[in-house]
């Protein structure tokens, strides 16, 4: 742009104007505004980096007996969270249900799966967090904005106020604090597949009477993937046929091994099980049933209230007493439905003791969370001899009786370093399976 005088565009000047003179003009300009999403909608998985358990721990699409999201440490277990759009914010849904924050009876804050959603999340972009709003709670106190997570040495989601991880809490991310985070589901090829199910695929290490057991046909994760599976020779006692093994106890005990191949596309491996089976009993041929399953609050639950973890306790559940050690149940406050071992004031060993006359072949313990870093050894005790060890984790743990007997004491033992907090060790229910002749 320069400046001339008007005289080069004017009188006989004129004809000059878009051939060698060029007069700038205005014009307008029409726009749109265009706000972009904070978040990009999709399918998603449901991760917390729990810094001090030193794992990566992954949201399963359930809630435990707690009123916690569940996780588990395999990536193809987890859940797929689609983050769908909607007015005022997002919805976050898992399957059919929608995940959300709530106030529950006890006045604890929650997160919970429902049907349809009742609210929106919004995704703080600051923090790299969605985030929920509670109000009018029926305690005041929990009024507020929320975001899912897990804190200290827990592994599962709960709902913690946005306090605990901004301004000068702000540090406490990644030590003590640990956000959930969404990430992009990952690629999986068939070589994947076939290590992760091959890695989960699981049978029972002993057959204690004669039956027939489900063998999977399919993967547990990917249902592309196909099990075949082979007895490592012919027997007269063991076949498989229609998807199942066949066993009818021999004379004498033996050994069998089970193979089965895994294949996804054109990869394959295999998986060997060799299986204990048992001979068959003399006389009546015994019935298996569930002996006994211990849950909380058991039968005995207006007589045997502690708020302590060094303390001594009977329960009951079906006439069948329990000698519990070093257990808090915390007078059965709070809605307690689970025992709580591990103390942060000093190493202890908490034990649970029972006696069957009936014949035990397995015992299954299921426990809302376990710090494993915490517990120095978990076994099973026969009659006061230790005849199994585990490593103790979240979920359902089982100890197949090597040679079931009649009228034998047994003792799960679970021995606890002190802790930087209590109650790391969260048992839920103990199950016991056996025949009765």
């Amino acid at each position: 742009f320069s400046a001339s005088k008007i005289s080069f565009i004017s009188g006989d000047n004129a004809a000059n104007v878009g051939i060698s003179q060029f007069p700038g003009v205005f014009g307008t300009l029409s726009y749109e505004l265009i706000e972009e999403d904070p978040f990009e909608q999709g399918t998603y998985l449901f991760v917390i980096e729990q810094n001090q358990l030193a794992k990566t721990l992954y949201f399963d699409g359930t809630v435990n007996n707690s009123e916690f999201l569940a996780t588990t440490e395999n990536i193809y277990a987890a859940a797929q969270v689609v983050v769908a759009k909607v007015e005022g914010g997002y919805t976050l849904a898992t399957g059919n249900q929608y995940i959300e924050v709530y106030e529950n009876a006890s006045k604890k804050v929650r997160p919970r799966l429902v049907d349809e959603p009742t609210a929106f999340w919004t995704f703080d972009e600051d923090l790299g967090v969605f985030t929920f709003v509670l109000t009018e709670s029926s305690n005041a106190s929990n009024d507020g904005v929320y975001y899912l997570g897990t804190y200290n040495n827990f592994n599962t989601f709960s709902a913690s106020k946005i306090s605990f991880i901004s301004g000068d809490n702000a540090a406490n991310v990644g030590v003590s604090q640990f956000p959930g985070q969404l990430i992009a589901v990952p690629a999986v090829t068939d070589a994947d597949k076939v290590a992760a199910e091959k890695e989960a695929l699981a049978f029972t290490a002993a057959i204690t009477e004669s039956g027939e057991f489900d063998l999977a046909a399919n993967g547990t994760f990917f249902d592309d993937v196909a099990i075949a599976w082979a007895l490592d020779a012919a027997y007269d006692f063991a076949a498989i046929a229609d998807g199942k093994l066949t066993v009818t106890l021999p004379d004498e005990a033996t050994e069998i091994t089970l193979t089965a191949t895994i294949t996804a596309g054109e990869e394959s491996d295999t998986k060997e099980f060799v299986i204990a089976v048992s001979a068959a009993p003399s006389g009546e041929t015994p019935v298996a049933v569930t002996l006994n399953t211990l849950t909380f609050p058991d039968d005995n639950h207006e007589n045997n209230k502690v708020s302590s973890y060094s303390l001594e306790w009977t329960a009951i559940k079906d006439n069948q007493s329990w000698t519990i050690t070093n257990f808090n149940n915390n007078n059965w406050n709070n809605s307690w439905t689970q025992i709580r071992c591990g103390s942060k004031n000093a190493a202890s060993v908490a034990s649970i003791s029972t006696t069957f006359a009936a014949t035990v072949t397995e015992i299954t313990l299921t426990f809302d969370s376990a710090d494993a870093s915490k517990v120095n050894a978990f076994r099973l005790e026969i009659n006061g001899v230790e005849a199994q060890t585990k490593t103790i984790a979240g979920g359902a743990i089982t100890f197949v009786i090597a040679d079931p007997a009649p009228n034998q004491t047994y003792t799960i033992v679970i021995d606890c370093a002190q802790g930087s907090s209590n109650g790391f060790v969260r048992l839920s229910q103990i199950e016991v399976q056996g025949y009765t002749a």
